[in-house]
């Protein structure tokens, strides 16, 4: 029905596949469509796969209304492009406390795809608590190791654990596409921390927001994220990243030329970067010709 109602709670969801070619198909273990409302309490989904060619939420695909997440186990899924765990599209998701998304995998091979375990295409997703661990963009040019958040898209994400997630080239983290849209990520109290972004070409180890984004980090710590080329902690385009009250420590950048570095932070030209109340310790531009230890603004004022 269009506007059905389904629970599932204290179930296992495993090791089912979703094979459609066309561009919102997929949702290997659960596909919420229409005005549909999905609710996920104490259940385990793992092991599935959307493998078609544009396959995507190798968990789960919400193409509807909204879909709320409760201590749940998200786990070893696989999508062919988008959102290897959780694919939203205009939607709500709400991932409450305790919930675990773990070593899912994004295969996408474009800058514009990845989401290791969540890809928020043009919607909201809220997510309070729990743990966002060991996810991959895996793809050549996969981007948001843990999260995508894209074009007409808001991110909120309080008091949890994003750590030891990958991608190749932005975002190990999290990533946030603005290049002709608003995307817009606040992050209170985040642990962003052990990830990283490979050198395609590598740029921000724990956050990278790509256009004119809104970025706002409050609390929390950026600490020991990785990044092949700039911001090891985190990289701002061109719209306005706010950082207050943040702990960002032990971050490398790994880029060799001389405009390559910012091992805490990296501001591009024409980007906004407020910062209040920080700690900004130990962080490392590594490269040859590196710049920036802690922070490289590379254009406008700080």
């Amino acid at each position: 029905p269009i506007s059905g109602t389904m629970t599932v709670d204290g179930t296992t969801i495993d090791g089912n596949t979703a094979s459609g070619a066309a561009a919102d198909n997929g949702g290997g273990g659960i596909y919420n469509l229409n005005a549909g409302t999905l609710n996920i309490t104490n259940a385990t989904i793992s092991n599935n796969i959307a493998n078609g060619t544009a396959g995507s939420g190798g968990g789960i695909l919400n193409d509807g209304l909204a879909v709320t997440i409760n201590n749940t186990t998200i786990t070893t899924n696989t999508s062919a492009l988008e959102g290897g765990g959780i694919w939203n599209n205009t939607g709500t998701i709400t991932i409450d406390t305790n919930s675990i998304l773990n070593a899912n995998v994004a295969q996408g091979v474009a800058a514009d795809n990845g989401g290791g375990a969540i890809y928020n295409s043009a919607g909201t997703v809220n997510v309070t608590g729990g743990s966002i661990t060991n996810n991959t963009a895996l793809g050549t040019s996969g981007s948001g190791g843990a999260i995508f958040n894209d074009l007409g898209a808001t991110l909120t994400v309080n008091g949890t654990t994003i750590t030891g997630n990958s991608s190749n080239r932005a975002g190990g983290g999290i990533e946030g596409r603005a290049t002709g849209g608003v995307s817009t990520i606040n992050l209170t109290g985040v642990s962003l921390n052990g990830n990283t972004t490979n050198t395609n070409p590598g740029n921000g180890g724990g956050l990278h927001m790509t256009g004119p984004g809104i970025v706002n980090i409050t609390n929390g710590t950026v600490n020991n994220n990785t990044a092949g080329a700039e911001g090891g902690g985190l990289w701002n385009g061109s719209g306005t990243m706010t950082v207050d009250g943040t702990t960002i420590d032990g971050n490398t950048a790994l880029g060799a030329a001389a405009d390559n570095g910012g091992g805490g932070l990296y501001n591009l030209t024409g980007g906004t970067l407020n910062i209040m109340n920080a700690t900004i310790s130990n962080n490392m531009a590594s490269g040859a010709l590196a710049l920036g230890g802690g922070i490289l603004n590379d254009g406008l004022a700080v």
